[in-house]
């Protein structure tokens, strides 16, 4: 009884592990392939996305993750030779959105099976084999900024986390420039107006701040410990202001951007994001200094601060400047015209502290836009005694007009090895098609002040400082031209002259062109050698 007890418990045993094993078969056998990605076949990025889409879909399926990939975009990094491939999708979680995204790298037409949780919007290079990968693992709060170091070995990536990195914010600032230019013209109607029916006092109307929060976001990608928010705010009556409020951890700290107020809007605030160490704010205060049936005259004062951000836009003040100059505005035979003067910033040039003077007269269309613009004169003024040290002559402004603020410090050199330093500048007035022309002023050290050289001026100078040589070159045509080389010793004394004057002559017996070059040096006055040659 026992013995078929037992038979009877292995036969069941038999069965069960018979229909078992055809069970796990037919399951088998309705299994899905695992999915292949074909290269061949994929001639655009375009055909990429879709190919690789449908290929993790599939992935998705068979390993029943609940991922969807739903798009794809792809971008090439500058200086690198691989592309970087990134999907986003959403996963099931409830009724809640959980949206992600996923970083490939594409390289010699191979996509790495190593990838990077988030989206890769930045990629720097530390040499040729190891990059900087800058991902948003965002999710539905927000986003997740992580820095990664990756290095391409032979058949693979080794990725991992770090901290070195640059200020990735800089590429994320939808407007690196603000000014109050770019306010809305109706800017004062979309302040929001106080419910009259609450009162001063009642605690439910602090929530009404009074501020106009614009659709526009300060930076593409927020997150939960770092965010940022844009309002404008008024101040101080008409004063309307741009302002940035950023969200760090545990700390919120207001940024003006931008700002404008003051009767007749006589102040204004702009700034820029140069890069992403460098932000500069600048401030310009004027006031009416003239006003008279015949003109206006206005003076400004214009405060730069230039500060260093982090990712954090945390500013920290390393410089500032402040510039002063005036605009006068008048009618002259019903044209619109004014005149413009710059003060540039003090500096020493032979110890004595000077600044230029720069004024312009500009001619306005009707539009009152300007139309045309020269420099009536450039004045070098003692800083100290208010003494003119050198005045330019009357010249035409080639391009932006505050260069007006200039202080031209390159422009000063000593070419008389007299151990002083000169002036040179270029005259647009004065040059042509084939010569440029520049009014050249020596340094007298008697008189403090600045000399116009005629004998010197009208040339490009170059200076040698191991011949002790200065190198004078004249143009007036193709082949006619004045070299002119002035040799000096240790004192700055004239040791000789040596010119070089090359000019077209006609012959009147052949009626030919030929050149002439003349060669004369020149001691003391005196002509002591002299040669002509003809070709």
């Amino acid at each position: 009884m026992k013995r078929s007890s037992h038979f009877l418990l292995a036969l069941m045993c038999i069965s069960l592990v018979t229909c078992c094993s055809k069970k796990t078969n037919s399951i088998a056998v309705a299994a899905l392939p695992i999915p292949t990605l074909d290269y061949s076949k994929i001639n655009s990025d375009s055909s990429l996305i879709d190919e690789f889409l449908a290929y993790k879909n599939q992935l998705a399926k068979i390993d029943s993750s609940g991922l969807n990939y739903y798009d794809g975009r792809i971008f090439h990094p500058k200086e690198t030779p691989f592309k970087v491939i990134n999907l986003f999708g959403e996963y099931s979680g409830g009724a809640t959105y959980n949206p992600f995204a996923e970083s490939y790298v594409l390289n010699n037409e191979k996509i790495q099976k190593q990838s990077i949780a988030g989206e890769t919007f930045r990629v720097d290079k530390e040499n040729d084999s190891t990059y900087l990968f800058y991902v948003d693992e965002y999710w539905r709060l927000g986003s997740n900024i992580n820095v990664y170091e990756v290095i391409f070995l032979k058949d693979s990536l080794q990725i991992n986390e770090t901290n070195k990195h640059a200020n990735y914010i800089f590429g994320l600032i939808n407007n690196h420039k603000e000014s109050p230019k770019n306010f809305p013209k109706n800017i004062h109607d979309l302040f929001p107006k106080p419910d009259p029916k609450y009162q001063p006092n009642d605690t439910t109307s602090i929530a009404f701040d009074g501020n106009y929060y614009p659709e526009e976001q300060f930076i593409e990608r927020n997150g939960v410990d770092f965010s940022t928010q844009l309002y404008y705010k008024t101040q101080f009556g008409d004063e309307i202001q741009k302002v940035v409020r950023v969200a760090h951890n545990k700390s919120v700290y207001d940024i003006i951007l931008a700002m404008i107020g003051g009767d007749s809007d006589s102040y204004e605030l702009s700034s820029e994001f140069v890069n992403d160490s460098i932000f500069i704010r600048t401030q310009v205060n004027g006031e009416t200094i003239v006003d008279d049936n015949e003109r206006m005259v206005y003076a400004y004062d214009s405060i730069i601060k230039k500060y260093n951000y982090n990712q954090f836009i945390e500013l920290r003040l390393i410089e500032q400047d402040t510039f002063n100059y005036e605009k006068e505005y008048y009618s002259e035979f019903n044209i619109q015209k004014g005149k413009q003067r710059f003060y540039s910033k003090p500096f020493q040039i032979n110890n004595i502290t000077c600044h230029w003077v720069t004024e312009l007269e500009l001619r306005f269309d009707d539009k009152k836009q300007v139309q045309k613009g020269k420099n009536l004169n450039r004045r070098l003024v003692n800083s100290l005694t208010k003494k003119v040290l050198l005045t330019t002559d009357e010249d035409a402004i080639i391009g932006n007009f505050s260069s007006g603020f200039d202080s031209l410090t390159e422009n000063f050199f000593d070419f008389n090895f007299d151990g002083y330093l000169d002036f040179s500048i270029h005259n647009y007035n004065k040059s042509g098609a084939s010569n440029s022309f520049y009014d050249n002023f020596l340094f007298n050290p008697k008189t403090k002040q600045f000399e116009y050289s005629k004998e010197l001026s009208g040339a490009e100078i170059t200076i040698d400082k191991k011949l002790r040589t200065v190198h004078f070159f004249y143009k007036s045509g193709i082949n006619n031209h004045l070299s002119k080389t002035i040799y000096y010793d240790e004192t700055g004394k004239v040791l000789f002259t040596e010119n070089i004057k090359t000019e077209d002559v006609l012959d009147k017996k052949s009626n030919e062109w030929h050149i002439k070059r003349t060669y004369t040096k020149i001691k003391n006055g005196k002509v002591i050698e002299k040669t002509i040659t003809k070709e």
